[in-house]
């Protein structure tokens, strides 16, 4: 009898724990879309760190697209800065007068796969692309008018490589410790340990 119960609370209990990291819906609206708008400054600056750039980059427009399940890539609309990394700044300093945006600087555009079931993404993985003249001209006119035609196959493939390398590798990057797969992988274990009991 005793054993009977302590199953049917452990079973509430995974339950309860399934739904909270897998039942979150991302509407991306109010402080959600304000998250995103985060998650694209900290993935721009880790790049600006992480990769031989000689200017910081300050993002100007963030878009977001659903490309699978959970998955939403970032496109990030960005603009070199006159700081150069010879400073020291932080990722404020980029979006003040501290660093002011160059006038005839480079424009990027960059790629960033959010998972937003486990609330994290891959850093090591973040692509930019250095945007042509016409792209920025017509981004000028209509920033993102082509977001669509931006968000192609290639890039949405390339990065989901890269990302699949990395997180073969244990390094995926995540804002804070990323708990759900032990958590679900023992929740099954214990279960499937009850199931099997006579």
């Amino acid at each position: 009898m005793g054993f009977g119960i302590a199953a049917k609370a452990l079973l509430f209990g995974c339950t309860v724990l399934l739904i909270a990291i897998y039942g979150k819906h991302d509407t991306r609206t109010g402080s959600s879309r304000q998250n995103i708008t985060e998650i694209a400054i900290d993935a721009l600056y880790t790049y600006n760190v992480q990769n031989e750039t000689e200017n910081y980059w300050r993002a100007l427009t963030v878009k977001t697209e659903d490309v699978a399940r959970g998955e939403i890539l970032i496109g990030i609309y960005a603009k070199e800065t006159s700081c150069t990394k010879k400073r020291k700044v932080t990722r404020v300093d980029v979006y003040t007068s501290t660093c002011p945006l160059l006038i005839r600087g480079t424009t990027y555009m960059c790629y960033v796969l959010y998972n937003a079931l486990r609330h994290t993404f891959d850093a090591d993985v973040t692509l930019c692309e250095e945007m042509s003249e016409e792209q920025e001209k017509r981004s000028s006119t209509d920033t993102f008018q082509t977001w669509r035609e931006s968000v192609n196959r290639t890039s949405y493939n390339e990065i989901r490589k890269r990302s699949a390398e990395n997180d073969s590798s244990s390094k995926y990057r995540s804002q804070g410790i990323d708990m759900s797969d032990f958590a679900t992988n023992r929740c099954m274990a214990q279960l499937a340990l009850f199931a099997s009991q006579p």
